[in-house]
């Protein structure tokens, strides 16, 4: 009587999902979630977790895919700072097509460990026959929240929001503008997305979308509650708004009422042009400061004219 297999290779496959299940749900404490079908490369998924002004946590919505491979044979080419994961041409395109940052971990089935790269062109080396990619030796999944959260912020349509905005905050600052960078930002710095540094003062940097249209005041006094515990970095915090129409800055006065005791906050109210990624400071006018030049407004249109075209063939006199 024959009866069903269950080989070595579905073993160390199911451990490896175990392995980086406890690691993510234990030790990052973000939200694991295997993918039990249709499986064309992509084993789970990673949810990144946000604390609520009342500190429950919550799920963020930003994900990250990964592929699991667990075996010593993961571990058998090894430089002096990183191991060599060698993959197939159509698990490569794949991965590289899809809409959220994809992570490929691979587990020891002895020690537990788990070591990760990000699939990114930057990062592939291509070989005579495939491709193969460097998994450093210090990205030991269990001690990368900080990274893990950083790649899932890439996702989705809010990246591209925050990404159009930084370069907007770039071209309206005269000073030298530095960001820190993931080794000088403090480990105990949280719930803001950057510090930067601007002529040389320090502030706190947030982005706030306006989700479903409208912001809401949930997002701000969250901002406001965090940067209590941040002051000791910077005291000065600037907050950008951004939004796809210029109702959405009609504000409540539950929002309005939170800036009160916050006079060092700075406040910029920016429309957000999908089909350009491009970001516009609304003024006081109501129109959009669209282009600068060594921090001076060099070019402003109205705002349904910022949102109703392509505005990268612009031209100015």
């Amino acid at each position: 009587m024959t009866l069903p297999e269950w080989s070595g290779e579905a073993e160390l496959a199911a451990l490896g999902v175990r392995i980086v299940d406890t690691v993510v749900s234990d030790d990052l404490r973000l939200i694991f979630r295997p993918k039990e079908r249709a499986d064309l490369g992509i084993d789970a998924e990673i949810e990144t977790v946000i604390l609520d002004p009342n500190g429950k946590r919550r799920g963020s919505g930003r994900i990250i895919a990964v592929q699991i491979k667990c075996g010593k044979s993961f571990f058998s080419e090894e430089k002096d700072e990183h191991y060599v994961y060698r993959g197939e041409l159509k698990h490569l395109h794949y991965w590289l097509s899809f809409s959220v940052p994809v992570l490929i971990v691979i587990c020891h089935p002895d020690t537990r460990e788990a070591f990760w790269a990000e699939i990114k062109p930057s990062l592939i080396e291509r070989t005579a026959e495939a491709w193969k990619i460097a998994v450093p030796k210090a990205q030991r999944l269990c001690n990368s929240v900080r990274e893990i959260k950083n790649l899932a912020r890439r996702s989705y349509l809010q990246a591209n929001m925050e990404l159009a905005a930084k370069v907007w905050f770039f071209e309206m600052n005269s000073a030298k503008v530095d960001f820190a960078g993931d080794f000088g930002i403090p480990r105990d710095f949280y719930g803001f997305d950057h510090i930067c540094s601007i002529g040389g003062d320090l502030y706190l940097l947030a982005w706030i979308v306006a989700r479903y249209g409208r912001f809401e005041p949930e997002d701000l006094e969250g901002v406001i509650a965090r940067s209590h515990f941040n002051k000791v970095y910077a005291d000065q915090m600037f907050i950008g708004l951004i939004a796809e129409h210029p109702s959405a800055f009609e504000f409540s006065d539950r929002w309005t009422a939170s800036f009160k005791p916050h006079v060092k906050t700075n406040v910029a109210k920016l429309l957000f042009n999908r089909s350009t990624s491009q970001v516009g400071l609304l003024n006081e006018d109501g129109e959009v400061d669209v282009e600068y030049h060594t921090g001076s407004i060099v070019y402003s249109e109205s705002w349904e004219s910022f949102l109703s075209y392509d505005n990268s063939i612009r031209t100015v006199d």
